[in-house]
C-alpha cells in the first residue's frame, strides 16, 4: 500500500498500548527501522509479533521527561498517538491531550528531533464542538504542533473501527437495542476507516519522508449517514433492519448540559460525544487519501465479525468493558483486560456460582446502568455475590493503572455548594436504583436461592 524507505533510523512511539498503537506497532516491527522506542503509561504485553530486538519498551507518562529524553535524541522522527479519549473529567482532556503534547515537542526540539507526526481526529475540524472538550483539546494540540518549529504532519482520522474499536463498539451496542435511537435527523455522514488502514497511511508518510507542515484527513472508501450505518451494523448483527426512535438535540443538548453539571461522572452519554450526530465526519479528499483509496478496507469488512480467539475469552472481555464503563467511564485498556482475564484463569472464585449469581450476572453485563442497578442490590444484600467479586477485582486493577487510577481518585469540586448538589443527586440515584433493584433482585433470590456460596468471601 506504501513504498516501504529504510531512510528512518530510529522512531519513537507514544501510546503503543492503546487500539491504533497496537496495531500500528505490530507492522512498524517488520519495517527497516534501526529501533523503535515506545511510550507507554501501562506495561504492554508482548507478543510474539511485538517481541523484536528493535522494539524498546519505556513505562511512564509524557510529564515524565526524564524516562525517555535520552532516548528522543537517538530518534530521527516522533509519532505521537497517546491521547485521553472515551468519557473522563473535562481538566483531564486537556491535560494529557494539550500539555502533554506541549511538553513532548519542547523536548522534541531540545533533543535535536526534526520529524514530528501528529495524529489527531476528524473531531478536531468540528464547527460544532461545545462541550465536547476531546475535541477541542485536540484542536488545541494541534495548534502547538503548528507552532513548534519542527517538521510536522497533522493527521486526521475519520472513526477509526475494526478488532476492538471503542467507538465501533459503542454505535453496535445503540443498533442491537431493540429499539434504535437516532440522535437528531439521523442525515449527519460519516466515513469509517480501518484501524490497519490507519496504520498503513502513518507508515506511507513516515516511509515517504512527508513533513511539509499539511494536516491530512483520512477516512474509509464510503460516507453514509449515521442512520444508514446503524441500519447497516444491525443487519450484520441480526439479519434484520432496525426500528428507529429519532430523539431531537434540540431537546437533548440544553437537558444534558444542566445535568452534565450535576452528574457527569454518571451520565450514559454526554453532550460532547453527541457531536457526531450534528457535525459531518466525512474527509477533504488529498492526494495521500487518493494514493490509498483503491486499497481502503470496505465497511461491509469493517462490520463483519471475526471469529472470536476463544469461546469463553469473548464473554469475558465484553463483561470487562460493561464493568469498567460503570466504574470509570472509559473503556478498560488491553492491560486492564489481560488483568481481568489472568484472575478468572487462575481463581474459582470468579466462576463457581450459584443460580442467583448467574442471574445477577446475566442483568449486570447488560450495560451500565443494568451494572450499577445489579451493584445497588449486591451492595447491601449479597455481598458474597460472584458479581460483587467481579466488581471489587475490577476496581483493584483500575485504581493500579493511570489513567483509569486518576479519574477514581481525582477530586473534582472545590466549591463547597457544588459537591453538595452532587453528593445530593447521587443519593437520590442510589435511592432509587436501590428501590428499583430490590423490586426487581429480591423474588428472584426468594426463588433461585443464596448467592455465593461456592466461592467463599471475597477479598
Amino acid at each position: 500500500m506504501c513504498t516501504r524507505s529504510p531512510r528512518v533510523k530510529s522512531i519513537f512511539l507514544t501510546g503503543a498500548s492503546g487500539f491504533v498503537g497496537h496495531h500500528l506497532l505490530s507492522r512498524l516491527c517488520f519495517e527497516p527501522v534501526a529501533q523503535i522506542f515506545c511510550l507507554t503509561r501501562r506495561p504492554l504485553a508482548v507478543t510474539p509479533q511485538l517481541g523484536h530486538d528493535n522494539v524498546r519498551f519505556l513505562h511512564g507518562s509524557l510529564s515524565d521527561v526524564a524516562v525517555y529524553r535520552d532516548f528522543l535524541a537517538q530518534c530521527d522522527c516522533v509519532i505521537h498517538l497517546a491521547a485521553l479519549t472515551g468519557k473522563a473529567p473535562p481538566a483531564e482532556y486537556f491535560r494529557s491531550n494539550v500539555e502533554g503534547t506541549r511538553i513532548l515537542l519542547e523536548t522534541c526540539r531540545s533533543a535535536g528531533v526534526k520529524k514530528f507526526l501528529f495524529v489527531s481526529s476528524i473531531a478536531a475540524g468540528f464547527s460544532e464542538k461545545q462541550r465536547y472538550y476531546y475535541a477541542q483539546s485536540k484542536e488545541q494540540a494541534e495548534q502547538l504542533v503548528r507552532q513548534s518549529g519542527l517538521r510536522h504532519t497533522i493527521l486526521r482520522p475519520t472513526m477509526i473501527f475494526g478488532p476492538a474499536s471503542p467507538v465501533q463498539a459503542g454505535l453496535e451496542r445503540l443498533a442491537a437495542l431493540p429499539v434504535v435511537p437516532v440522535f437528531g435527523d439521523g442525515r449527519t455522514p460519516v466515513q469509517p476507516i480501518h484501524v490497519g488502514d490507519v496504520a498503513e497511511f502513518i507508515m506511507s508518510i513516515v516511509a515517504a519522508e512527508r513533513f511539509a507542515g499539511e494536516t491530512l484527513e483520512i477516512g474509509g472508501p464510503q460516507a453514509l449517514s449515521i442512520e444508514d450505518l446503524l441500519r447497516r451494523m444491525r443487519i450484520h448483527r441480526t439479519g434484520k433492519d432496525a426500528l428507529t426512535l429519532h430523539l431531537p438535540l434540540s431537546l437533548l443538548i440544553p437537558a444534558l448540559t444542566a445535568l452534565e453539571v450535576l452528574a457527569y461522572r454518571f451520565l450514559p452519554i454526554t453532550v460532547g460525544q453527541l457531536a457526531t450526530f450534528r457535525n459531518s465526519g466525512t474527509i477533504q479528499p488529498n492526494s495521500l487519501w487518493q494514493q490509498h483509496a483503491p486499497q481502503l478496507r470496505s465497511l461491509d469488512s469493517m462490520l463483519t465479525r471475526q471469529p472470536a480467539a476463544g469461546a469463553e475469552i469473548a464473554p469475558l472481555a465484553r463483561e470487562c468493558n460493561v464493568f469498567a464503563r460503570f466504574l470509570s467511564g472509559p473503556m478498560p485498556s488491553p492491560y486492564v483486560l489481560e488483568k481481568y482475564l489472568h484472575a478468572h484463569a487462575r481463581s474459582a472464585a470468579f466462576t463457581d456460582a450459584t443460580r442467583f449469581d448467574r442471574a445477577l450476572l446475566a442483568f449486570a453485563r447488560r450495560g451500565p446502568f443494568w451494572t450499577r442497578l445489579t451493584d445497588s442490590f449486591a451492595c447491601l444484600f449479597a455481598r458474597r455475590s460472584v458479581f460483587r467479586r467481579k466488581l471489587i477485582l475490577l476496581a483493584a486493577i483500575l485504581e493500579s493503572v493511570p489513567p483509569e487510577q486518576g479519574f477514581l481518585d481525582a477530586v473534582r469540586f472545590a466549591n463547597p455548594f457544588a459537591l453538595a448538589l452532587v453528593l445530593a443527586a447521587k443519593g437520590l440515584a442510589f435511592a432509587a436504583c436501590l428501590l428499583l433493584s430490590v423490586l426487581l433482585f429480591l423474588p428472584l433470590r426468594i426463588a433461585l436461592g443464596p448467592c455465593g456460596e461456592l466461592g467463599g468471601e471475597s477479598h
